[in-house]
C-alpha cells in the first residue's frame, strides 16, 4: 500500500522571536490507502493547525506536507486550492453551512462547485444524507 499522506519533522509557530508559540514539534506520521484516522486531543493542542497544514491551508515552520508524494508546500495556491477541492474534505467542529440553503444543497455545493451535473449532485448528496441518517432533513435549512 502506498501513502497518500505523509508529513516529515513538521512543525508550526504562531508569531516571532519572544513570542513565538510551538503548536507542533516535529511531527512524522503516513497515512495508507484505505486507512481512515481520527485526530483527537484536548482544546488547544493543534488539531486545526494540523487540518490547516494538511490541506495546504497553512505552511510549516518547518518539515513537510506530501500527498501522493507531492510536497504541497511547492504547489502554487492554485494548485492547493484545487487539491482541497478534489482531494480533500472537512468535518468541521463548528457547521459551516450557508443558512439560506437547505440540508441537500448544502452537501451537494461541493459537488456543484467541481462542475457535477445538478441532478447528479443532488442524487449523490440525499445519498450522503441518507448514509448519516438526515434523509428526513434533505429540505430543512442549517437555522
Amino acid at each position: 500500500m502506498s501513502n497518500i499522506l505523509e508529513c516529515r519533522s513538521l512543525s508550526f509557530n504562531y508569531g516571532d522571536g519572544n513570542s513565538k508559540t510551538s503548536v507542533l514539534k516535529n511531527l512524522d506520521f503516513r497515512v495508507k490507502t484505505e486507512e481512515r484516522i481520527a485526530i483527537i486531543g484536548q482544546s488547544g493542542c493543534g488539531k486545526s493547525t494540523l487540518l490547516n497544514l494538511l490541506a495546504g491551508l497553512d505552511m510549516p515552520s518547518e518539515g513537510e506536507v506530501l500527498i501522493d508524494n507531492k510536497n504541497i508546500a511547492n504547489m502554487k495556491e492554485r494548485q492547493r486550492t484545487q487539491l482541497r477541492a478534489k482531494n480533500l474534505g472537512f468535518v468541521y467542529q463548528f457547521h459551516h453551512l450557508l443558512k439560506d440553503f437547505s440540508a441537500i444543497y448544502n452537501t451537494a455545493l461541493p459537488l456543484l462547485i467541481n462542475d457535477f451535473d445538478k441532478n447528479e449532485a443532488l442524487t449523490k448528496a440525499a445519498n450522503i444524507l441518507k448514509k448519516v441518517g438526515l434523509e428526513s432533513r434533505t429540505n430543512h435549512k442549517p437555522s
